[in-house]
């Protein structure tokens, strides 16, 4: 799952999507082993005569995991774009009393699929920087899934070397 992850930190502005293909086949399958491997290790813990409780907990962690990366990976995003945007826009020349502007007219282009000037140069300017920020936060992601899964395995690995009976 993390090498499909990192898969997209090499994307560029050039790629066709079907690049995205294999990364994505990854992802799908590392999260299927990954599902199987939670699940395996929640109810290995658990008493037999607790199941569903535990089961539904793997579910709300599991939500909340998808939650906080998905917001995570989001204000990463966000921030850099911000950043990128204003980056352009003080080598354009703009002044710092303007960005705001700029920003503003950037989100409004956005929402309302509009064709005003300034709202579209801000974008065409962001737009290169756009590839960087997704490749940085991809980047970012595979790592913590590959920490995450060494953490996985350990744990895994810890629980069946209890399980097993010493003599």
């Amino acid at each position: 799952m993390a090498a499909g992850t990192a898969t997209f930190f090499v994307v560029g502005d050039d790629l066709i999507y079907l690049f995205f293909l294999p990364g994505l086949v990854a992802i799908g399958v590392g999260i299927a082993y990954a599902s199987v491997a939670q699940s395996q290790l929640y109810l290995a813990e658990a008493p037999a005569d607790e199941f569903d409780p535990v089961t539904s907990s793997r579910m709300t962690v599991g939500q909340f995991g998808f939650a906080l990366g998905l917001a995570g990976s989001s204000t990463l995003m966000a921030q850099m774009m911000t950043d990128g945007v204003v980056d352009q826009l003080r080598k354009a020349g703009v002044p710092p009393q303007s960005w705001g502007e700029g920003i503003a007219a950037a989100r409004l282009h956005i929402r309302s699929a509009s064709t005003g000037e300034q709202g579209e140069g801000v974008l065409d300017a962001a737009a290169p920087n756009y590839v960087d920020v997704f490749s940085l936060t991809m980047l970012v992601s595979a790592v913590l899934v590959a920490l995450l899964g060494l953490l996985s395995w350990y744990l895994l690995r810890r629980s069946a070397r209890a399980a097993v009976p010493t003599d």
